[in-house]
């Protein structure tokens, strides 16, 4: 295997001037891109799309002194998960209410994101392969789309996702226990961004003996980053329960995202953008139990609670699976479909031919190359291993819950990373050949 793509090449070694100049580049051409794309964007009209609608009134009742509240009048909530609102709220504390300022700071933690990209990359995989990586997901449009024009969590979660990789791929190479401590805490922060993260952890616990030096020493690092995480997210949790009177881990939404993640017409739900008669009927089986089995709801004169919202989402779901797994088999591969989005959209308003040049010269592109990074680094899998399973395991979760493009770009900066491997190779193997036509020809002179 090539030097260049041994994970251990560069980590230790400190960074030279010439790397520290590249990762400023980095930074502010990554700002500059941002906020020449957010002044290209209507920063004036009001938001009109569901979940970018709600984030924004939470985080606009947070300054207000409301609390963690939505509807009107405001009634403390769960249904979104509070890592985006508060950081929303953050920033609308000190710049005002103000959906310029909000997507200038997403452009601003974009820039943070390439430079994390870059020192994850430059400890896996060494500079080169780091600086091709950076300077991709630079210009990579849907970073661009989906993390800084949205008001919305995918830019924050991607940020937390790659600083994750960053202080558990240090973990790996040093003894401290300070690392594995910090990688918990962000763990959590990312839990209660999307809490579509569960399943990575849970696989990670139970590969990590693999991938570390002895089963002692990864039954301590688990620990340490269990506890690091429930840290993080007992506080939110504690309050849930004050709230609603029993457990809500994160977030009341699951019910609901799973009932339609598991809908026999998920494809014509999704391809329509409507509701189908069987969501529907779903949907009144839990607004029937709720005022069945809770005479105090009566009709949508008094909105249920939402606690009891997902619970009984969870159960009618639950029947779905049981009662038609055949169908929902069948939705699989449009869900893969909708989640990594090989091909462009069709027939929409963007159905352009420099856009589907576009998409494929930049996502399709990337994803081949990153597929065979993966391929490459496969001698080094012990490392390389928390990337690919972050990967897989967001994969997976779509398959049931529902499936969008946009929850795929914040795995998409692990696939540029293996995508920068793909390249370093390629220009090693021109390097080496033409190092050898030239041995060739001065032995012929």
């Amino acid at each position: 295997m090539e030097k260049g793509i041994k994970v251990q090449s560069q980590w230790w070694r400190p960074m030279s001037r010439r790397e520290w100049l590249f990762i400023a580049v980095i930074f502010v051409a990554a700002v500059i891109v941002g906020s020449v794309y957010v002044l290209t964007l209507d920063n004036e009209s009001p938001l009109v799309r569901g979940d970018t609608v709600e984030y924004n009134e939470i985080a606009v009742n947070l300054v207000q002194g409301e609390g963690y509240a939505y509807f009107d009048p405001p009634q403390p909530t769960a249904f979104r998960p509070p890592g985006y609102p508060i950081f929303l709220a953050s920033v609308y504390k000190v710049f005002g209410v103000s959906l310029l300022a909000a997507r200038i700071t997403q452009a601003f933690l974009r820039a943070v994101t390439c430079v994390l990209i870059f020192l994850t990359a430059r400890v896996l995989f060494g500079t080169r392969a780091a600086g091709v990586a950076a300077v991709a997901s630079v210009f990579y449009p849907f970073f661009l789309y989906y993390h800084v024009g949205p008001v919305a969590a995918e830019g924050l979660y991607a940020f937390l996702l790659v600083l994750l990789m960053f202080l558990i791929q240090l973990g790996l190479r040093r003894r401290g226990n300070v690392l594995w401590l910090l990688s918990g805490a962000v763990l959590g922060a990312a839990f209660l961004t999307a809490p579509r993260i569960f399943l990575f952890p849970v696989l990670l616990v139970m590969l990590m003996p693999m991938a570390m030096s002895s089963r002692k020493r990864a039954a301590v690092c688990t620990m340490l980053l269990v506890l690091g995480c429930g840290l993080v997210m007992l506080p939110w949790t504690v309050r849930n329960y004050i709230v609603f009177d029993r457990v809500v881990l994160v977030t009341t939404h699951g019910g609901y995202d799973l009932l339609a993640g598991v809908n026999p017409d998920y494809r014509v739900w999704r391809e329509r953008d409507e509701r189908s008669e069987i969501f529907q009927e779903h949907s009144r089986q839990v607004q029937g139990a709720l005022e069945e089995d809770r005479p105090s709801v009566t009709g949508m004169s008094v909105r249920p609670r939402e606690d009891a919202v997902d619970t009984e989402g969870y159960s009618v779901a639950l029947r779905v699976l049981i009662d038609q797994p055949g169908e929902i088999l069948r939705n699989i591969p449009f869900k893969l479909s909708e989640f990594w989005k090989i091909l462009p959209v069709r027939d929409g308003p963007h159905d352009t031919f420099l856009y589907r040049l576009l998409w494929i010269v930049t996502m399709d592109l990337l994803t081949v190359l990153g597929a065979v990074g993966v391929f490459l680094t496969i001698g080094q899998w012990r490392y390389t291993l928390p990337l690919v399973l972050c990967v897989l395991s967001a994969s997976l979760v779509h398959l049931i819950f529902t499936a969008q493009h946009r929850y795929q770009t914040a795995v998409m900066p692990f696939i540029i990373m293996f995508a920068g491997v793909t390249v370093d190779w390629v220009i090693r193997r021109a390097e080496g050949y033409v190092r050898g036509a030239r041995k060739d020809a001065a032995l012929a002179a």
